[in-house]
């Protein structure tokens, strides 16, 4: 998903989130990053090459839950359950393994494009890796 794409997902996600607060429809929602319009705490599940493995994801989840649940708590929400999507797959030609990767081998530049703009500036070395969400 391109960086235009993935913040249209997060408006619609925050747009969602506002209904939400406001009593309207919809009643319940499946949110990803639109938490984070809430409170910034949320983000911490975004943070790229933050965990190791699903178990650490659960781990931190569970530690983190009473907290998370009394700030949606203040704002008139409830969490009903959470959810594990997968990790965000980076494609690259060569191996990026860490952050640090990133940083080293490929300058970690990030370069927003339009979905339609991806395929040209991959064939042009515009940009070197592509992120992807499951």
């Amino acid at each position: 998903m391109g960086h235009r794409a993935q913040a249209d997902g997060i408006r619609l996600e925050c747009s969602v989130v506002t209904q939400l607060r406001a009593g309207l429809r919809p009643q319940a929602a499946a949110l990803t990053t639109g938490l984070g319009c809430l409170d910034r705490a949320f983000s911490v599940f975004g943070v790229p090459f933050l965990f190791e493995s699903a178990e650490e994801v659960w781990a931190v989840t569970a530690d983190l839950e009473p907290t998370l649940r009394s700030r949606l708590d203040a704002q008139g929400l409830t969490l009903i359950s959470w959810g594990f999507g997968g990790w965000v797959h980076i494609f690259s030609a060569s191996r990026i393994a860490s952050l640090a990767d990133l940083r080293r081998r490929n300058g970690f530049n990030p370069v927003v494009l339009s979905q339609t703009d991806i395929a040209a500036s991959l064939a042009s070395d515009g940009i070197t890796a592509l992120p992807a969400p499951p």
